[in-house]
């Protein structure tokens, strides 16, 4: 390509930029989606706090506008999706994040590809330790939130196996841990980081599976992009955003909170979801 064209690239490329910023398409702040789930299993409602693709980035330069945000929802339960710590970024931004909601709700996470890839998981999985998170590692427990009794189950991810244990298989420990399990009884949920394994996670009986990782498909066009351009891995994810309904299991993606100035999100607010698991006919306020 000769220096005329290209210099013809540029341009249109910056003018497609500085268009979006005007047009408010490329913006980082943060925003809230809400998802309410009705189900007969519950006598009163849980509202979650879904947190998920922080990648230690820091909101507002101190964390209080993200911290503020969550708080003010009051969420029985703050469910922490994977790459909370990056594996290139400090860990500053998780560490204040964290330390600032301790005292607002249970803190329950899963880990990411990034944690991974950090090959400082055990290290991380210490950090978010001391500062109350209980990490769920292919299992479950019955959790009391709100009143309510709830089965909360949590998987590791995928690249388990490529940094820590090369013997791990995600289908096998996940047979293992949930295989007893059946639709009867307690709500279900799974969080999870990776949406495109859906077609594992609804192998077994879950009503809930909560998940990020797509970073909302990055680049989002409205009427023409709606899922996004690209995801971890992927080219036209299917599941970036928000709820999908998929036969007896609902699954809800968070585009997430990262921000990178080199990767801006096109027409994708960084977000907290807030979900509200009700019974019918109930006030959820």
């Amino acid at each position: 390509m000769n220096y005329n064209k290209k210099l013809l690239v540029w341009g249109a490329l910056g003018a497609g930029a500085a268009g979006l910023y005007l047009l408010g398409g490329v913006s980082d702040e943060l925003s809230v989606s809400y998802q309410t789930l009705i189900t007969e299993k519950l006598t009163g409602p849980v509202r979650i706090a879904l947190v998920t693709d922080l990648h230690s980035v820091i909101h507002g330069g101190d964390q209080r506008p993200l911290i503020e945000l969550i708080a003010a929802h009051r969420p029985d339960l703050i469910l922490l999706g994977g790459d909370i710590v990056d594996d290139i970024l400090p860990p500053r931004g998780s560490r204040l994040l964290l330390e600032g909601l301790r005292d607002t709700a249970p803190m329950y996470y899963v880990t990411g590809n990034h944690e991974f890839r950090s090959r400082r998981i055990g290290a991380i999985r210490a950090f978010l330790r001391r500062r109350g998170v209980v990490i769920l590692s292919d299992e479950y427990r019955v959790v009391r939130a709100a009143g309510q009794q709830l089965l909360l189950a949590g998987v590791e991810d995928a690249h388990k196996r490529l940094y820590e244990d090369p013997l791990y298989s995600q289908r096998r420990s996940m047979e293992r841990a949930f295989g007893g399990l059946t639709r009867q009884g307690l709500y279900k949920l799974l969080l999870a980081h990776r949406p495109e394994h859906i077609h594992l996670y609804r192998r077994y009986p879950f009503d809930l599976v909560l998940c990020g990782h797509a970073h909302g498909g990055q680049v989002r066009i409205p009427r023409l992009l709606e899922n996004g351009l690209y995801a971890s891995g992927q080219v036209f994810p299917r599941y970036t955003s928000g709820r999908y309904d998929l036969e007896g299991t609902t699954l809800v993606v968070s585009r997430g909170l990262a921000v990178y100035p080199l990767r801006p999100r096109v027409y994708n607010r960084p977000e907290v979801v807030i979900v509200t698991l009700a019974p019918p006919g109930a006030q959820a306020d």
